[in-house]
């Protein structure tokens, strides 16, 4: 649960999906649902190290939301609704970071 859960659609129909410890690629399908625009999508990737796959649909709502819904191959399946970001989720750093009293900082030098 390291991220925040989200859905990227890029270019060439390819994307990604992360939420809880699934982390995945999209290969979807622009489409429209009840005359509005959506899309339809396969998904796989890793729940952690373990190997899993599914897919979906979303749908764009009048009010902007996604409606959606997200199917796990042989496993359970998930109703949500997805509000557009205004930035790309940050992560968090890889290892904690320690601060140094001023004036310990190594200075580089400039290469020659």
């Amino acid at each position: 649960m390291v991220r925040t859960a989200h859905f990227e659609f890029g270019p060439d129909q390819q994307g990604r999906v992360e939420f809880g410890c699934v982390s995945a690629d999209i290969d979807y399908r622009p489409t429209t649902l009840d005359g509005h625009p959506a899309v339809e999508f396969s998904w796989e990737g890793f729940d952690e190290d373990h190997p899993i796959c599914g897919r979906g649909w979303a749908v764009l709502t009048a009010n902007g939301e996604l409606d959606a819904h997200l199917y796990i191959h042989n496993g359970d399946e998930s109703a949500f609704f997805a509000t557009l970001m205004t930035s790309r989720p940050v992560p968090p750093p890889q290892k904690p970071m320690r601060a140094l009293p001023l004036g310990t900082r190594k200075q580089r030098r400039p290469k020659r």
